[in-house]
Protein backbone atom coordinates (compact mmCIF):
# COMPACT_ATOMS: atom_id res chain seq x y z
CA UNK A 1 0.00 0.00 0.00
CA UNK A 2 1.17 3.59 -1.01
CA UNK A 3 0.15 6.51 1.43
CA UNK A 4 -1.23 9.69 -0.01
CA UNK A 5 2.02 11.63 1.82
CA UNK A 6 4.61 8.81 0.03
CA UNK A 7 3.16 9.91 -3.35
CA UNK A 8 3.49 14.11 -2.73
CA UNK A 9 7.10 13.80 -1.57
CA UNK A 10 7.81 11.07 -4.10
CA UNK A 11 6.10 12.83 -7.02
CA UNK A 12 8.04 16.53 -5.83
CA UNK A 13 11.55 14.57 -5.80
CA UNK A 14 10.89 14.01 -9.19
CA UNK A 15 13.06 16.31 -11.27
CA UNK A 16 11.19 20.23 -12.28
CA UNK A 17 8.20 18.63 -10.55
CA UNK A 18 5.89 20.91 -9.12
CA UNK A 19 2.51 21.06 -7.37
CA UNK A 20 -0.40 23.11 -8.62
CA UNK A 21 -4.11 22.98 -7.99
CA UNK A 22 -6.59 22.39 -11.30
CA UNK A 23 -9.72 22.28 -11.54
CA UNK A 24 -9.87 21.29 -7.57
CA UNK A 25 -7.09 18.35 -8.18
CA UNK A 26 -3.92 18.61 -6.74
CA UNK A 27 -1.68 17.58 -10.53
CA UNK A 28 1.87 17.66 -10.26
CA UNK A 29 4.01 18.45 -13.31
CA UNK A 30 7.31 19.69 -15.66
CA UNK A 31 6.78 22.98 -16.83
CA UNK A 32 2.79 22.94 -16.83
CA UNK A 33 2.39 19.16 -17.88
CA UNK A 34 0.88 17.25 -15.56
CA UNK A 35 1.55 13.51 -15.30
CA UNK A 36 0.02 12.37 -11.68
CA UNK A 37 -3.43 13.98 -10.06
CA UNK A 38 -5.13 13.22 -7.00
CA UNK A 39 -9.07 14.31 -5.92
CA UNK A 40 -8.82 15.59 -2.42
CA UNK A 41 -12.64 14.80 -3.09
CA UNK A 42 -12.99 11.03 -3.96
CA UNK A 43 -9.21 9.44 -2.81
CA UNK A 44 -8.89 9.15 -6.90
CA UNK A 45 -4.91 8.95 -7.95
CA UNK A 46 -4.01 9.24 -11.74
CA UNK A 47 -0.62 9.06 -13.69
CA UNK A 48 -0.35 9.91 -17.25
CA UNK A 49 0.97 6.97 -18.91
CA UNK A 50 1.52 6.00 -22.44
CA UNK A 51 -1.41 3.38 -23.27
CA UNK A 52 0.95 1.30 -24.46
CA UNK A 53 3.14 0.78 -21.91
CA UNK A 54 3.88 -2.83 -20.43
CA UNK A 55 3.35 -1.72 -16.62
CA UNK A 56 0.40 -0.06 -17.56
CA UNK A 57 -1.07 -2.99 -19.41
CA UNK A 58 -0.14 -5.61 -16.62
CA UNK A 59 -1.32 -3.37 -14.03
CA UNK A 60 -5.08 -3.01 -15.98
CA UNK A 61 -4.96 -7.04 -16.72
CA UNK A 62 -4.55 -7.38 -12.89
CA UNK A 63 -6.96 -4.95 -11.30
CA UNK A 64 -4.28 -2.24 -9.99
CA UNK A 65 -4.81 0.09 -12.73
CA UNK A 66 -7.70 0.94 -14.34
CA UNK A 67 -8.57 3.40 -17.49
CA UNK A 68 -9.58 7.23 -16.55
CA UNK A 69 -13.40 7.89 -18.11
CA UNK A 70 -13.65 9.17 -21.14
CA UNK A 71 -11.02 11.78 -23.00
CA UNK A 72 -9.26 11.50 -20.06
CA UNK A 73 -8.50 7.21 -20.39
CA UNK A 74 -7.94 8.59 -24.41
CA UNK A 75 -4.74 10.29 -23.57
CA UNK A 76 -3.28 7.67 -21.35
CA UNK A 77 -4.86 8.73 -17.76
CA UNK A 78 -4.52 6.04 -15.57
CA UNK A 79 -6.31 5.39 -12.08
CA UNK A 80 -4.21 3.63 -9.30
CA UNK A 81 -5.37 1.64 -6.42
CA UNK A 82 -3.28 2.85 -3.84
CA UNK A 83 -4.53 0.03 -1.49
CA UNK A 84 -3.66 -2.53 -3.66
CA UNK A 85 -0.37 -1.85 -5.01
CA UNK A 86 3.19 -1.86 -3.68
CA UNK A 87 5.51 0.89 -2.90
CA UNK A 88 8.25 -0.12 -5.77
CA UNK A 89 5.46 -0.43 -8.41
CA UNK A 90 3.89 2.61 -7.39
CA UNK A 91 7.11 4.62 -7.82
CA UNK A 92 8.29 3.04 -10.81
CA UNK A 93 4.79 3.75 -12.66
CA UNK A 94 5.22 7.43 -10.86
CA UNK A 95 9.05 7.75 -12.37
CA UNK A 96 7.77 6.36 -16.42
CA UNK A 97 4.92 9.04 -16.25
CA UNK A 98 7.10 11.57 -15.27
CA UNK A 99 9.81 10.65 -17.64
CA UNK A 100 7.09 10.94 -20.83
CA UNK A 101 5.86 14.17 -19.64
CA UNK A 102 9.27 15.81 -18.98
CA UNK A 103 10.43 14.66 -22.52
CA UNK A 104 7.40 16.37 -24.18
CA UNK A 105 7.80 19.36 -22.10
CA UNK A 106 11.64 19.45 -22.95
CA UNK A 107 10.55 19.56 -26.45
CA UNK A 108 7.58 21.94 -26.16
CA UNK A 109 10.61 24.06 -25.05
CA UNK A 110 12.77 23.38 -27.77
CA UNK A 111 10.14 23.93 -30.49
CA UNK A 112 9.16 27.03 -29.02
CA UNK A 113 12.78 28.78 -28.18
CA UNK A 114 14.38 31.05 -30.93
Amino acid sequence: MVSLETFRKSALNLPGAEEAMHFNLVVFGVRKKNFASFDPRTGELSLKLQKSDPKRLDGIERGVLTIAPGKYGEHGWTTVDLARMDKPEFLALLEIAHRAVAAGADATKIKGSK
